[in-house]
């Protein structure tokens, strides 16, 4: 329990001050993950660094608080039958249908996914929006993934002949 508060208190930190930073390089803040189980210091957090970054129109950064693959895509269910027409027995949904009730519908799939300290596995993260990335690991622990290691990392991504697969994007149906 211990632990879990001074990573909360960290994070409140890290809001406070990554929102001035962000805002100074056009870059919006965008949240998916159960954020409302989160306390309310860290909404007060979230609230600030939202509205600080919400005008900017360069890239977005799409933080994962409470984050889980499995959960978003129950939410997304629950949420897709919550909102049938009432009455109507029948229920359809495609895979761009069940797409708009994940956690961050507009932003587009990651093309490149870092996984440091050598993990080679996926750890119940974005697996929906994950199927065609191309991932790169690297045994650099994450508290010393550098500048230089983005770049080995983009640059190997950039190497890949990368054929993007129309299946699951968002828009598109099968």
């Amino acid at each position: 329990m211990e632990e879990v508060q001074a990573l909360i208190a960290l994070l409140e930190e890290y809001l406070y001050d990554i929102a001035w930073e962000l805002a100074e390089n056009n870059v919006q803040l965008r949240l998916s993950g159960r954020i409302s189980e989160m306390p309310s210091r860290i909404h007060r957090a979230i609230d600030f660094a939202r509205q600080k970054t919400a005008q900017c129109t360069g890239m977005v950064l799409n933080l994962a608080i409470n984050y889980g693959a499995k959960a978003e895509m129950v939410d997304a269910a629950n949420a897709a039958l919550g909102g049938r027409e009432k009455g109507t027995n029948a229920f359809h949904l495609d895979q761009a249908g069940f797409h708009r009730f994940l956690y961050a519908p507009d932003l587009s799939f990651p093309d490149l996914l870092i996984r440091t300290s050598g993990e080679q596995r996926v750890s119940n993260f974005l697996l929906w929006q994950i199927e065609t990335a191309y991932y790169h690991i690297t045994p650099t622990l994450w508290p010393d993934f550098d500048l230089q290691e983005l770049w080995q990392a983009i640059l190997a991504f950039q190497r890949q002949d990368l054929q993007p697969s129309r299946e699951c994007q968002p828009g598109i149906e099968e």
